[in-house]
């Protein structure tokens, strides 16, 4: 070898499996849960760190307990959902579990950190914290007691300055509201004191986005929606002006393909017979205009099934979330979600643990044949020299690119070796997209995707 005569080959790519493609997908509310108790898990642990140091006590064991659960529900076929259907119900106890056990942390050591925070002043304070390595501008939903009864309320940040903020509810018997507002700069893993305040202003703090049933708009991103299919057909970043979705493409299209592979019916995957392009809402209104949010909401009936969309776009975020909600009752249909950029690609780029991967887009050898459906983490990402569409999720991992589209799954429903009643979830599911104008660094790719799931409080 030193003399150059031996000569191994090389592989200078990932060792993808070529089998059990199913099992990116397969369990959905199993996957949901458990990347859900991640989240929650490291997000107590970070702030229960910064609370020790105030000299409260660290709950080593009940962490070390969480963590043991969610890793036992990491074991194959339980989270690759290819088990009997007692397994979920065992793992959806475990995760239930994890969630109280995370929560009653958090919450105890947000308290510890709160009784040290200065929060005089007028109104009712509210502390947001973010749990992240980074700033950010993020909408938050926040509660409050008012002392008295009140007609109008606002949002202030500690110079009194009334922040972007719209009221979701209100108690006339207790006095409570609960507002959505655009918490701004919050520092990184740190927190910002804002105040609710009774206010005589009722025209409120002026506001970036434009809201109809066929556009939605903020000062960073125009869509437009057509209201026959429920297609987005545009989105334009408003940063260079270009338009981030092909000409005469859908943009969440929902799709939905038989999905019956020869064997192994929850590992394997196969859609690539009869299909379905959901073109034909029910209805597609629009159910929110304020402030802070706009919300278009997109409902299908598909078979014995029904999907409602909620399309959000919000004041201060460059990105638009897509949450959905799901009653599914089919067997045997996989459901994806796709979006034809206006991107020249040979190559997708994907999260993986500990990185990023690019995967061909193209279908000329076997082994990208092979590469039909891939794994990925938080994200898959178009991108060519001069912009780029990233397609985020909260609870997925299945995703497909071919040419200029990228696709998303969602649901699909095996009916072996579980009771086929476990793959028929009451789903809720969220997504987000975002547009960049070049070929993105992966790292900046993550920051755009991790508040996609991981929201502040």
């Amino acid at each position: 070898m030193d003399q150059g005569k031996l000569k191994p080959p090389v592989w200078n790519d990932e060792l993808y499996l070529e089998y059990h493609r199913g099992c990116y997908t397969t369990q959905a509310e199993t996957k949901k849960l458990i990347r859900q108790s991640e989240e929650l898990l490291q997000n107590a642990e970070k702030f229960a760190s910064l609370s020790f140091l105030e000299k409260h006590s660290y709950p080593q064991s009940e962490f070390e307990e969480s963590w043991k659960k969610v890793l036992f529900d990491h074991f194959h076929d339980i989270m690759p959902g290819s088990g009997v259907a007692v397994n979920y119900v065992d793992a959806a106890r475990n995760l239930r579990e994890v969630e109280l056990q995370g929560e009653k942390a958090l919450h105890a050591s947000l308290d510890e950190l709160a009784a040290h925070v200065n929060t005089q002043g007028a109104g009712v304070p509210v502390i947001i914290y973010n749990p992240l390595s980074w700033e950010r501008t993020e909408p938050v939903v926040v509660e409050a007691q008012m002392p008295a009864a009140v007609q109008h309320v606002e949002i202030q940040d500690a110079s009194g300055k009334p922040l972007l903020s719209q009221v979701i509810s209100t108690d006339a018997a207790t006095h409570r509201v609960k507002l959505r507002v655009l918490a701004a700069k919050v520092p990184a893993l740190g927190y910002k004191v804002l105040r609710v305040v009774s206010s005589a202003n009722t025209a409120g703090t002026v506001s970036p986005l434009k809201a109809s049933t066929t556009t939605l708009e903020n000062e960073f991103l125009t869509l437009k929606i057509d209201p026959k299919t429920g297609c987005i057909t545009s989105l334009i970043n408003k940063s260079d002006g270009k338009e981030i979705l092909a000409a005469g493409g859908c943009g969440n299209l929902l799709q939905a393909f038989v999905d019956k592979p020869a064997r192994q019916d929850a590992w394997e995957i196969k859609f690539d017979e009869k299909s379905w392009d959901l073109k034909e809402p029910q209805e597609v209104k629009l159910v929110e205009s304020g402030p802070v949010r706009a919300t278009v909401q997109v409902k299908h009936k598909f078979q014995n099934s029904t999907i409602v969309q909620e399309i959000n776009l919000y004041a201060g975020v460059p990105r638009v979330d897509i949450n959905m909600h799901v009653d599914w009752h089919e067997h045997h249909i996989l459901l994806k979600a796709a979006f034809a950029a206006d991107v020249q690609s040979n190559f997708a780029t994907y999260e993986i643990p500990y990185g990023a991967i690019q995967r061909p887009t193209t279908r000329n050898t076997p082994a990208e044949q092979a590469k039909f459906e891939v794994p990925a983490l938080r994200w898959g990402d178009l991108s060519d020299a001069t912009h780029g569409f990233s397609l985020l999720n909260a609870s997925k991992y299945g995703y497909d690119a071919k040419a200029n589209v990228i696709r998303l799954s969602l649901l699909r429903s095996a009916t072996y070796p579980m009771d086929a009643k476990m793959t028929l979830p009451r789903s809720q599911t969220r997504a987000c997209t975002t547009s960049h104008m070049r070929c993105i660094r992966t790292p900046a790719i993550g920051r755009r995707a991790t508040p996609c799931s991981r929201v502040m409080r």
